[in-house]
Formats: structure tokens, C-alpha cells, sequence
């Protein structure tokens, strides 16, 4: 950080000290010329000292960054202009010797009292974090000065704090100071000496502690040149402008050191900013332009007034209305072009790589399914595997000149008819859990065609409806192929009877001239809770299957 002066700040503080020696001269001359210039020097001086205190707390307003200091400094620019406001309307527009002059000289002590702990306050509240708020018990220090204040008001009572002399013609001059007096003067002294020690701590803990001794060396000069004008010049300048224009140099040195927080420089400051930025006024003037900023057009920035706008490629320029006019801004994007289209390769290659594991995904379904197929294919191939034996035996025997050509092929028939609706029922059993009797029914009808084209005298009675369990009816169904199987070749007439209600599934089968029974699967039929019963009568053979609903019964 470096100390907050600048030539333009220099003029200013040289203005201001040229246009105070004036007011002092004036002073001092006022009583050696006429009544007109005793008049026009006694109220210029009272013009420059207002000015500089109005001009003074004006810059305060805008300078100060932090808020509580601020307002504090403020406040205390405005009791010191009416310190000096009283002793005017004392001196210029009342008598003397009158009563309210008297009370206008009271009221000299109401800024007095005041600005010491205002003062502090402004001090105590530098460089606190986030402005946060003193404490509440710190403003008991204005109980004193309200109380001391109240004691000099009410001196006309008890004469504690200037005691007149019995009969006084002129109280300006026959008063004694008494206890209330020094008790003001401490007070005053002491919150001072406090506000200048808080200073000193705050410098010397803050980042501007290496120059802490300008502020401290401002405040010796100030009480030295005090005490030299109250002594041996006090023509020149009276105690209220020796004591506000100390108090003005010494904070001004706070805020020359960077102590206290202001945005002076700014423009130097601003052009030394790595944003690359223009301010504008309204008509888009640029006013004032970081060293990074680049070469703007009018029409680039009357384009960049409702939109950004892209210089180029890795560049963009934004905009903000202001008070005054508007600000402007360039962004680079390189960064973050280079970034996207360091995601769009990624992204590339992650769809990419999408698209392969989709594909590995499908094929291993459809690889699943295939495998699934194989299975079933593999599954109905072994259920299947006997009839299939069986009609390639029969097709190996078949002569076309024999006389049971015929007939042999009707068998084939036969067989392969079973093969293809058994098949159908295994896929069925795959997919679902029951199965509609209505399909055992077109299984049994299928056979008997072929059945009948053989010669055999065949019938289907079907009484009932309904869903039952898929391996009981496959079984119901394998019973009757069984049958037919064993049957042949030498059977002449089928009758086959299906029934199927609420209590059981069955099936029946009488078959005339048979050649063998289906005792052998008995044991598959057991185990599914299946009932076998044989009986032939007269060449007749009857064989029925009977499954009871739950498998209760055997």
C-alpha cells in the first residue's frame, strides 16, 4: 500500500491551507480597519471556515468506504460547524452584555463535549470486520458529556462551573472558572487523548503500521500549534478553528495512510485493475479504462447495451448501467473453450464407447436368447426323442410296393403329429405356469385324424373347461400318445374322452384290438399326483388318467 497522495490532493490540501491563512488574517486584521471592513473581513473569515468544514464532510460522504466511520465523521463535521454557526450569532448579531449571549456561550460546550466521543466512536469502528456494530455499552460514554453539558446550561443556579461577581456588568470578563469548568476540560481532554491512543493501536496492528508515526507526529504539530496560537496569537485564530481544523488534519492523516478506508485514487487504481473494463457516461464517452482493456467501438458497445457481444471467439463483452452512465467488461472464454471442447472429444468418445457396450448388451441378449432357444429346442428334442426313433424306424421299413405302405405312412403321421403338438405344448409350459384344456383337445383331435386316415375308427368327447396346471396336462396328453403309441399297429377303433371340471382332470381312452397298456409310466404320473386305472372287457382296453384338483386325492 502506498501513501494516499497525489498532485491532484496536493493542490486541494494547498487550497484549503491558503484560503485558512486567509481566514486567519482576516481575523486579525478585522479590528484595525473600519466598520465596513471589520464587517466584510470578520464574515468572510466565519464564509471560509464554513466552506471548509462543509467541503470537508461533503468529501467524507464520498470517500469513506466504511459506513459506521462515515456517519461518525459526518456527525462531527456537523457540530463543528455549529460550534462555529453559535460563536457567529454570538458575536455578529447579539448583544454582549445580553442574557441569550450569555447562553450562546454555554452552548459553545454542547460541540465541545460532543465531538471527543464521536470522535472515539469513528476511531473504535476502523477496521472492524463486515462494519459489525460496537457494543451497545460503548455509547455510555455519552452519558458524561450530556451530563456535563446540563451543568454548564444550568450555571446561572449554582455558578459551578463559572462563578460571576455580584452586580457583574460584563460576564465575559468577571467570571471564575470552578470545579464544573475542569471537570469539562478533563472530560474533553481526555476523550481526546483516548480517541488519539485508539489511532495509534489501530496503526499499529493494521497493514499501514509502518507509517504509524504520521498520524502521531500530525497529532503533536496540531497541540503544538495549538497552544502556540492560544498563547501568543489568539488574534489570528480563536480555539473553535484551532481545535476543528486539528481534529480534520488528524483524521485526514488516518485516511492518507490507508488506516481509514476510502476510494481515493480510484482512477489510478482503476487503471492498474488486471479486469479489463471501460466506464462510459451515457453518450458511451469512455471515461475512464483499465490497461488491460482492449480497443472498443461505439457500435461494439452500443451492441453490448441489451446483450453480450463476442469480439471474437475467446473474448466476450458484457455490460451494467451505472450511476452516470455504464460500465463494460471483456471476459476470456479461452479457458472455457478450451475446456468444452476438451468434453466434446470426451463426450465422443463416451458415446462412442456407449454405443460399443449398447451393442456388447445386445449381442450378450441376443446371445442369452439364442442360448435360451438352443436349450428349449434341446429340451423338446429329448422329450421328443423316442417317437422320433420310432418314425424313423418306420420309414426305414417302408417299401413302396409292400401292401402296407400305407398304412405305415399313416403312422408316420401319427407320430409326427404328436412330435409337432408336443413340441407346442413345451413352448406353451415355458412361457406360462396353466394352460387351457382346449389345447390338450386340439393336441387329441390332430392324432385322431391321422388315426382315422390309418383306418381306425376313432372319437373325441370333450365335457368341461377351464385352466389347469401345464405339467398335468402335458402328462394328460403324453398319457394319450402313450396309448396310441402302444396301441399300435394293430388297433381298430379309439375312443377318447376328456373331462374337466372344478374337482379333476381326466382323460379316457378305449381302444379295441390294442396291443400293449401304458403300465410303464405310472411312476411319472405318481409323482404329479396322477391316477392310472386299467380295465379291458370283451378286447376292449380301457386306461384313464385322472389328476384331482390339489393332488389331494391319488
Amino acid at each position: 500500500m502506498t501513501l494516499g497522495i497525489n498532485k491532484k490532493k496536493i493542490v486541494l490540501f494547498s487550497l484549503a491551507g491558503v484560503f485558512f491563512v486567509i481566514a486567519g488574517v482576516c481575523q486579525y486584521i478585522d479590528s484595525h480597519l473600519s466598520i465596513f471592513g471589520n464587517y466584510f473581513c470578520s464574515y468572510l473569515a466565519d464564509l471560509i471556515f464554513f466552506s471548509l468544514l462543509i467541503a470537508w464532510a461533503i468529501s467524507i460522504h464520498i470517500r469513506i468506504v466504511q459506513p459506521s466511520v462515515r456517519r461518525n465523521l459526518i456527525l462531527v463535521a456537523v457540530l463543528l460547524i455549529l460550534w462555529l454557526l453559535i460563536r457567529m450569532v454570538k458575536y455578529r448579531f447579539i448583544d454582549e452584555q445580553d442574557t441569550v449571549s450569555r447562553y450562546l456561550w454555554y452552548a459553545y460546550y454542547i460541540p465541545q463535549c460532543l465531538v471527543p466521543p464521536v470522535g472515539l466512536l469513528a476511531a473504535l469502528g476502523i477496521e472492524r470486520k463486515n462494519d459489525k456494530p460496537i457494543s451497545r455499552l460503548t455509547y455510555l460514554i455519552f452519558v458524561p458529556a450530556v451530563l456535563l453539558i446540563l451543568l454548564i446550561f444550568t450555571n446561572d443556579l449554582h455558578q459551578a462551573v463559572f462563578s460571576f461577581q455580584p452586580g457583574f456588568k460584563n460576564f465575559s470578563k468577571d467570571y471564575r472558572h470552578e470545579f464544573g469548568y475542569f471537570l469539562a476540560i478533563v472530560w474533553i481532554v481526555g476523550m481526546t487523548l483516548a480517541g488519539g491512543i485508539v489511532l495509534f493501536i489501530k496503526c499499529s496492528i493494521s497493514a499501514c503500521r509502518k507509517r504509524k508515526w504520521i498520524p502521531l507526529l500530525t497529532f503533536l504539530l496540531c497541540a503544538i500549534v495549538c497552544f502556540i496560537c492560544y498563547k501568543f496569537a489568539a488574534a489570528v485564530y480563536k480555539v473553535p478553528e484551532l481545535f476543528s481544523f486539528s481534529f480534520i488534519v488528524i483524521f485526514e492523516s488516518c485516511i492518507g495512510i490507508g488506516l481509514i478506508p476510502s476510494n481515493e485514487n480510484y482512477t489510478e487504481y482503476y487503471n492498474l485493475s488486471q479486469v479489463s473494463s471501460v466506464i462510459t457516461d451515457k453518450d458511451l464517452r469512455i471515461a475512464v479504462r483499465s490497461q488491460d482493456a482492449p480497443s472498443l467501438t461505439k457500435e461494439q458497445l452500443a451492441e453490448a447495451l441489451h446483450d453480450h457481444v463476442m469480439i471474437d471467439d475467446n473474448t466476450r463483452l458484457s455490460s451494467r448501467e451505472i450511476s452516470g452512465g455504464r460500465v463494460f467488461w471483456t471476459e476470456n472464454l479461452s479457458a472455457i473453450n478450451e475446456l468444452n471442447a476438451r468434453l466434446t472429444d470426451v463426450n465422443e468418445v463416451l458415446s462412442e464407447e456407449n454405443d460399443l457396450v449398447a451393442y456388447e448388451n445386445e449381442l450378450k441378449e441376443k446371445k442369452a436368447h439364442i442360448e435360451q432357444k438352443n436349450k428349449l429346442y434341446e429340451s423338446i428334442l429329448a422329450l421328443v426323442a423316442d417317437e422320433l426313433s420310432l418314425a424313423k424306424s418306420y420309414v426305414g421299413e417302408i417299401d413302396e410296393n409292400s401292401s402296407d405302405f400305407e398304412k405305415k405312412m399313416h403312422i408316420v403321421c401319427v407320430l409326427a403329429a404328436y412330435i409337432k403338438r408336443r413340441s407346442n405344448l413345451a413352448v406353451i409350459e415355458e412361457r406360462r405356469k396353466t394352460m387351457d384344456v382346449k389345447e390338450i383337445a386340439v393336441s387329441v383331435k390332430e392324432s385322431l385324424k391321422y388315426l382315422s386316415d390309418c383306418g381306425v375308427a376313432t372319437s373325441l368327447t370333450v365335457v368341461g373347461e377351464g385352466e389347469f396346471p401345464s405339467r398335468r396336462c402335458i402328462l394328460l396328453y403324453e398319457f394319450f400318445e402313450e396309448c396310441v403309441r402302444r396301441a399300435l399297429p394293430t388297433v381298430s377303433g379309439m375312443l377318447v374322452n376328456l373331462s374337466a371340471n372344478s374337482e379333476h382332470l381326466s382323460l379316457r381312452v378305449a381302444a379295441t384290438d390294442a396291443s400293449g397298456s401304458v403300465e410303464e409310466c405310472i411312476a411319472k404320473i405318481k409323482e404329479n399326483f396322477g391316477t392310472v386305472i386299467f380295465e379291458e372287457e370283451d378286447g376292449v382296453v380301457y386306461q384313464t388318467l385322472t389328476f384331482y384338483t390339489g393332488g389331494e386325492k391319488q
